[in-house]
């Protein structure tokens, strides 16, 4: 059996999902595990001192701003450097009967 023969635009537009998906899993991973391991406190002993980073506590520094911060540059990659353009060709609403 022959292998199927995909369309570009599929192939480009399956390829930018799985890079999306991946970086959400990945920030989604990095975010719960530091928060596990540094902002949940499961017996309910908060401790009286908590680590700063800028000022604000180091959980919140680890798993929101460095994501966040993440996120944005690889979106900026990725949209300036890893999507295709595709041509999609005309739509039939794009002519003009006359």
């Amino acid at each position: 059996m022959a292998k199927p023969q995909f369309d570009p635009v599929f192939l480009h537009a399956r390829r930018e999902a799985l890079y999306i998906l991946g970086l959400f899993v990945f920030c989604f991973a990095w975010a719960m595990g530091v928060y596990l391991l540094d902002g949940y406190y499961p017996s309910g002993d908060i401790p009286a001192e908590v680590a700063l980073v800028f000022g604000m506590p180091r959980w919140v520094f680890w798993v929101i701003l460095v994501p966040w911060l993440f996120c944005i540059g690889s979106t900026v990659w990725f949209v300036f450097f890893f999507m295709k353009d595709d041509d999609l060709g005309e739509a039939d609403g794009d002519k003009v009967n006359g």
